[in-house]
């Protein structure tokens, strides 16, 4: 996850400060991260098979040996590909600091839909560290915590949540 502090820094008053994130709730997607690593691997194992054809000792080198190795390494390779790229990972949600309207809001990558909007006054408080912004609802629940990557970005959202600090 990133923060980035490009509208904060370019010296305008009306600037929103974002920051993106897999899982706003911790990081939790149903298990289609292992399934990618696993499909990922077998690609990778695929694409292996496909060189190892080639390497492997005591190979005959008749033409139709030469022929079906030929023809097996393009389909693991191939197919090695395809299962590579099958899963997509999904697209990050991202958390929106918006200093002229004083609100956050955490916007769906998929679906480029806003899943919770808050005004700074709703927000029971917030913790600015070295390289993490936590948000805290007013029953003390957490809203939302996110890795920040550079000082400039930490300073602004700093500036921005200076009352809700804790």
């Amino acid at each position: 996850m990133t923060a980035t502090s490009e509208f904060l820094s370019s010296g305008s008053k009306h600037g929103t400060a974002t920051a993106s994130q897999d899982a706003i709730s911790g990081g939790y997607d149903d298990g289609s991260a292992i399934m990618r690593t696993s499909m990922r691997v077998l690609g990778a194992g695929c694409v292996l098979a496909a060189f190892a054809l080639w390497v492997a000792p005591g190979a005959m080198w008749d033409a139709e040996v030469l022929l079906m190795k030929l023809v097996m390494s393009l389909i693991c390779a191939l197919s090695g590909l395809a299962l590579m790229q099958m899963f997509p990972a999904p697209d990050k949600s991202e958390i929106q600091f918006d200093a002229i309207r004083r609100e956050v809001r955490i916007v769906d990558g998929d679906k480029a839909k806003t899943i919770l909007r808050r005004s700074y006054d709703s927000l029971g408080g917030a913790k600015v560290t070295t390289n993490v912004v936590t948000l805290w609802d007013i029953d003390g629940s957490e809203l939302a915590s996110f890795p920040i990557e550079n000082d400039d970005t930490r300073r602004a959202l700093s500036r921005q949540l200076d009352t809700l600090c804790v």
